[in-house]
């Protein structure tokens, strides 16, 4: 879990730097549901992540 919340804390700085508060939200979720041990409610919510990391990167990548 140890990983898990270095991990967390990055993308939490990455989000605040580039300004994507809805993402830092998101990972700040995620960062106590690590803390807290809810590991299956963690997983969930990064899927939340993916779902609009997907979001963004299909609007920036153009399609082929």
């Amino acid at each position: 879990m140890e990983k898990a919340a270095r991990i967390t804390h990055s993308l939490k700085g990455a989000a605040l730097n580039l300004g994507l508060n809805e993402f830092h939200e998101i990972a700040e979720e995620i960062g106590k549901t690590v803390r807290d041990g809810q590991l299956e409610k963690t997983g969930q919510i990064a899927k939340k992540l993916q779902e609009k990391l997907d979001n963004v990167t299909g609007l920036l990548v153009p399609k082929l």
